[in-house]
């Protein structure tokens, strides 16, 4: 169970208890943290069902500077998202209850001044040339294989983020 959660970042905790586990993942994640990248005011909707993984992505990008809105599957997402009008989501593909293209899919049904072109990122463990594509066909802007870079990660959402600034921008007149 916790080598299966801390696989997927990349960190092997064995049969640690919760608490132990958390705290490796903290520590691990303080590690990462590039001080001169910023995503300071950028809005985050991350959907990922794992709670570890969960945490340590808020965290992380809690670091950065970014306001985070976790949820735990694709129900809560969709509320979240109505209320929070994020900047970007941050979506893992593989839920047991509904996935992220179910996830995706709902938001980009939604006009565009209800956020329907609102930029995402599909965060998964399938990382084939193949998995991407569907990702990018499904209305992904991005796919970001597990383990996750942190680098990368804050690239992908600062980039993604002054897209998501211009496309509100433009939509004012809406």
């Amino acid at each position: 169970e916790g080598a299966h959660d801390a696989g997927r970042f990349g960190f092997v905790t064995g049969g640690m208890r919760r608490q132990g586990r958390l705290a490796v993942f903290r520590g691990a994640v303080a590690q990462m943290v590039d001080r001169d990248s910023r995503l300071d005011g950028v809005q985050v909707l991350l959907v990922e069902d794992h709670e570890l993984v969960r945490e340590a992505i808020s965290r992380l990008l809690a670091e950065y500077g970014a306001e985070v809105t976790a949820t735990s599957g694709v129900a809560a997402a969709l509320k979240a998202f109505e209320r929070e009008r994020p900047d970007v989501v941050l979506s893992s593909i593989g839920m047991p209850d509904a996935d992220g293209y179910t996830l995706i899919r709902a938001l980009r049904a939604l006009p565009r001044d209800r956020g329907g072109q609102t930029p995402a990122v599909a965060l998964t463990g399938l990382s084939t040339a193949e998995d991407e594509a569907r990702a990018l066909r499904a209305g992904f802007q991005y796919h970001v294989p597990k383990p996750v870079e942190a680098r990368t990660l804050v690239g992908v959402l600062a980039g993604l983020a002054a897209r998501s600034a211009a496309v509100r921008k433009s939509c004012r007149a809406c």
